[in-house]
């Protein structure tokens, strides 16, 4: 599934890089595949608990999180949970995360319904794969 997340929202992000610290992102078969294709094994990015596929921790933050310059080193090619962020789905509803450190910045905005028809795609995606590895 090819999703992208128009360029018509502007998130205001300070690059904290708190999204990125104890991360639990699911993350799609295809991303993965993709991410493989940049020359990661998937054992060391990856893991599964319960069914759902995740981006893994390595000492408190996201495998592909740089330390040192607070980013990501695959940001081009991130998966889409973090393309959308801080847009999250909470209840079939599309919001800004609570947790996120610019949320008093983002809050206000209008999330157009384009989006979230996009975001909603997504994770019944995510559901159908840890459905699938469930019955495995």
């Amino acid at each position: 599934m090819k999703v992208s997340v128009p360029e018509k929202i502007k998130f205001i992000c300070l690059n904290c890089g708190k999204c990125c610290l104890d991360t639990e992102m699911e993350i799609s078969n295809k991303e993965v595949e993709s991410i493989e294709k940049l020359g990661y094994s998937r054992k060391k990015f990856t893991l599964i608990e319960n069914g759902y596929l995740r981006l893994k921790n390595i000492k408190g933050h996201c495998y592909f999180y740089n330390l040192e310059n607070r980013k990501c080193i695959i940001y081009e090619n991130r998966p889409l949970g973090c393309r959308f962020y801080p847009l999250v789905l909470n209840q079939n509803t599309c919001e800004i995360d609570e947790e996120c450190s610019c949320y008093e910045e983002n809050k206000k905005i209008e999330i157009p319904k384009e989006i979230c028809k996009k975001l909603k795609k997504y994770v019944m995606q995510l559901d159908n794969e840890i459905k699938e590895r469930l019955k495995q």
